[in-house]
């Protein structure tokens, strides 16, 4: 597994919390949403954490050369506000809704 984080202080609380359960497959790196670090055709499964939207077009681009064919890319908004966009043209996502502990949220 792999993470992606922009914010150093966030890789190194990411690395401590995977240290701190043992998990030894996930690996932390620096990167954005619209420059992820990884190879063409890398990830069966994509998913963003309450990170999308600040550069919507190159982000979608970025994850659709990352994803596999046949892959999911799956988005945690957190706010409805961004989910509204991406399931109307030109991107076409469906929604769902999930439970945080301050509410519900879409993905």
């Amino acid at each position: 597994m792999f993470a992606v984080e922009p914010v150093t202080r966030l890789r190194r609380f990411i690395a401590e919390k995977a240290k701190e359960r043992r998990l030894g497959n996930l690996f932390v790196m620096a990167g954005f949403l619209h420059a992820v670090p990884l190879p063409d055709g890398f990830a069966d499964v994509m998913i963003t954490s309450h990170a999308l939207g600040w550069h919507l077009e190159e982000e979608f681009a970025e994850f659709e050369r990352v994803v596999k064919e046949g892959g999911y890319i799956i988005h945690c908004p957190g706010p409805a506000d961004k989910a509204s966009e991406l399931t109307s043209p030109p991107w076409n996502y469906c929604s769902a809704k999930y439970y945080e502990a301050d509410g519900p949220k879409r993905k």
